[in-house]
């Protein structure tokens, strides 16, 4: 084998080396914008204004145990209204980036596990009721995706 066949050898060698390393690199940087992306859903989700929100709809919830009675407070308080709305909204961009893998699935199923399936449970007839009085069948569709997945992985 001559040196330059020996020269030329190496540099292939460590042409797919390097193209492993940046494949590998892509990969990893990727998974490390999931995390955080992950990470500020969970920021979002434990934000003074979030909290408060789901105390109103923790209230709101426990007011009452007939759906009827629950959905007219609802169409009659236009606070509660925004707050069930915006805490349902924050699910539902979380289901779309679940979804479309922009979020690290393990790191959304590890601190939402519960969260997510109980509170598809809780307002479930609220959604239902939406979808038929504003005609939007997929209204909240990724929020019900993701608590159905979520549910399987316990």
């Amino acid at each position: 084998m001559s040196f330059d066949s020996i020269i030329s050898l190496i540099s292939a060698f460590s042409a797919v080396v390097q193209a492993v390393f940046i494949v590998v690199s892509i990969i990893y940087i990727n998974r490390q914008f999931g995390i955080t992306r992950a990470c500020s859903y969970i920021e979002r989700f434990n934000s003074h204004e979030n909290i408060c929100r789901r105390s109103m709809v923790d209230r709101w919830l426990k007011s009452s145990d007939d759906p009827a009675t629950l959905i007219k407070t609802f169409e009659e308080d236009a606070a509660l209204q925004a707050d069930v709305l915006g805490f349902i909204n924050l699910f539902q961009e979380l289901g779309v980036a679940y979804l479309r893998h922009s979020v690290h699935k393990q790191t959304v199923t590890e601190t939402f596990d519960f969260l997510v399936p109980h509170y598809w449970n809780q307002v479930k007839f609220l959604i239902e009721h939406l979808r038929v009085k504003r005609q939007a069948p997929t209204m909240y569709h990724k929020f019900e995706f993701m608590a159905e997945q979520l549910a399987r992985s316990v």
